[in-house]
């Protein structure tokens, strides 16, 4: 891995002179990093087979045919903002004419 790699070219850069002890926990770090790659590998193997799974290919086709099936999405008419404000201007003039309870 990048950080692994990242930590190795530290660990022998003899400018850097680092402690044994720096060193080892850099070695525990790269460990770490190593296991929670292998641990992410089999979480996607795992996830991914579902997804090419028989049961989403078939959910896959139906969508395709419902999404064939259905009417095309047509423009708002141009007139569409003047019906809006018509409508808020409406729904206003009925609330100042609301009768208190």
């Amino acid at each position: 891995s990048i950080a692994r790699q990242h930590l190795m070219a530290i660990a022998a850069d003899p400018a850097c002179a680092l402690p044994p002890a720096t060193l080892f926990l850099m070695g525990r770090l790269a460990e770490h990093h190593a296991r929670v790659t292998a641990q992410a590998r089999g979480t996607l193997a795992r996830h991914w087979r579902k997804v090419r799974g028989r049961r989403w290919k078939a959910l896959r086709a139906t969508l395709a045919g419902l999404r064939d099936g259905a009417p095309e999405a047509r423009d708002p008419p141009a007139d569409a903002d003047a019906l809006a404000a018509a409508a808020s201007a409406g729904s206003a003039s009925t609330s100042a004419h609301a009768q208190p309870l």
